[in-house]
């Protein structure tokens, strides 16, 4: 049996679903948006947006090895001096990559020649 106050409890509802349902689309690039510090790492498409010559902090996916400005190699790589990273572990638009070079104290430790495994992961 319905109730005058069964439109009201309806419209109460979606009322409540309309404040609840966008926060639920709200993309994690956009919630993990950093600073560019240590402690708040920009993400790629943040850094893509915002070179001005510092230098931020930047995490995302190693995603190969820029060998020239146009080309990114995925395996036999020649070197430990620079990665490509980007937002998504599959990425091979190098449009959406940030290439990033690596200080000899630490190729040996994130270099891709030395350690290829690294290739798909997430920086810190």
């Amino acid at each position: 049996m319905f109730t005058k106050q069964e439109p009201r409890f309806s419209l109460s509802i979606l009322l409540v679903l309309a404040f609840f349902i966008p926060a639920l689309f709200i993309t994690p690039s956009l919630a993990a948006a950093g600073d560019g510090s240590l402690s708040s790492p920009y993400s790629v498409s943040q850094a893509i947006a915002n070179q001005d010559s510092t230098i931020k902090t930047v995490s995302g996916y190693v995603t190969g090895q820029p060998t020239s400005a146009n080309t990114v190699v995925t395996s036999g790589y020649p070197n430990d001096y620079a990665i490509a990273l980007a937002d998504n572990s599959s990425e091979t638009n190098i449009a959406n990559m940030v290439y990033v070079q690596i200080p000899s104290s630490l190729r040996s430790e994130f270099g891709l020649k030395t350690n290829p495994s690294l290739k798909g992961k997430k920086s810190p």
